[in-house]
């Protein structure tokens, strides 16, 4: 901001309101009275942050133990590029002022404004309120699971209403506003989202709730996340992936660290016998990927209970019909159950024949 850069601002503490691992922000007024965060990248972020991300580029070839199949070089190139956009400023304030916009007078978010942007300075609107590590070790259930419905929302949102997803949703980037808004903060990890994505989604999902195995298998190697050649046991995924699946057709979710534990343990298991080993996934999922893990991850630590599902899926509607389809026959067969007549002990013994010739599939 040049040798001058005091006289830009009314007033400005130099002692550090918070830090971060590339920078760190101060308290200042503005000339026009308004209360201003201006965030500073510290000298060497850029050289330190590429020598880390030569590092992971090396460590790569070591994450063909837990995915054999995956072209980790390509990955790691997206997931790279993710980082290294966190370090120019210019594109963050640009980002920060399309979400800005598109989230103007929304009743539950508050994206402060951009006042002023200069190099490795970025000067935005304060933003007062509670911070989100603070809701998690003290606030009540109810006002967790309200906050952790909150950040969901606001994740499935951001790319319907800009085109753009919020990759970095970890507890610090979010404030509970005095008003019960949510303020949402630093807008460097924002990543262009692919326009077939949704397609996608509804396909595999209308595959995993409402079809069988086979057809669960061919929409995964439809969106190339099995490789042509693979032989993959689709029944041992389908097993891996049902408490996954649950958090849909389930009006209501529980979510808690030692359910992502689980989670996580099943899916890195290095066992030679485990599916997810032979998956793989295209380069440009990468900041989706990215996203869910550190969404999922506050949503655990707040111990979200309640309509989960509604939130994930209310940007996506053919996804959305897919889930209603699945509870409305789940419901159907549940009330078949609940009506038949019952039977005696002879009758009860008696197996049943059918036209089929071996064990269903089909997931109901």
């Amino acid at each position: 901001m040049g040798p001058g850069w005091r006289d830009r601002f009314a007033e400005f503490d130099t002692r550090a309101a918070a830090a971060a691992s590339v920078g760190q922000v101060h308290r200042a007024v503005w000339p026009d009275g308004r209360r201003v965060a201006v965030k500073l990248m510290y000298p060497g972020a850029r050289a330190a942050v590429a020598s880390d991300l030569e590092h992971l580029h090396r460590l790569a070839p070591l994450a063909k133990v837990f995915a054999p199949d995956l072209d980790t070089r390509a990955v790691t190139d997206a997931f790279a590029e993710c980082i290294g956009a966190e370090l120019d400023y210019a594109d963050e304030a640009a980002t920060q002022r399309i979400f800005a916009s598109a989230f103007a007078g929304d009743p539950d978010f508050h994206i402060p404004a951009v006042v002023d942007q200069q190099g490795d300075v970025l000067v935005t609107e304060w933003l007062d309120g509670t911070p989100l590590q603070r809701v998690i070790a003290s606030g009540d259930p109810a006002e967790r699971t309200r906050v952790g419905l909150l950040v969901a929302r606001f994740v499935m949102s951001s790319f319907a209403k800009t085109g753009l997803l919020y990759t970095d949703p970890h507890p610090g980037n979010f404030r509970v506003l005095p008003d019960g808004r949510l303020g949402v903060l630093d807008f460097g990890a924002c990543s262009p989202f692919p326009a077939h994505f949704p397609d996608l989604v509804a396909d595999i999902g209308e595959a995993a709730l409402n079809g069988a195995d086979a057809d669960l298998e061919a929409a995964l190697r439809r969106h190339e996340f099995v490789r042509p050649e693979r032989e993959f046991d689709i029944a041992a995924l389908v097993t891996m992936v049902a408490p996954i699946l649950d958090l849909y057709r389930r009006p209501d979710a529980h979510l808690t660290p030692a359910w992502l534990r689980s989670q996580v343990r099943r899916a890195t298991d290095p066992s030679l016998s485990n599916v997810a080993r032979h998956l793989t996934t295209r380069p440009e999922y990468a900041p989706i990927g990215r996203t869910i893990l550190a969404a999922t991850g506050v949503l655990c630590q707040l111990g979200v209970h309640g309509p989960l599902s509604a939130e994930l899926t209310a940007p996506l509607p053919d996804l959305a019909a897919a889930v209603h389809r699945c509870r409305d026959r789940e419901a159907s067969a549940a009330t078949v159950v609940a009506l038949r007549p019952a039977t005696d002990a002879s009758t009860a013994a008696t197996p049943v024949t059918t036209a089929s010739s071996g064990p269903s599939t089909s997931r109901g």
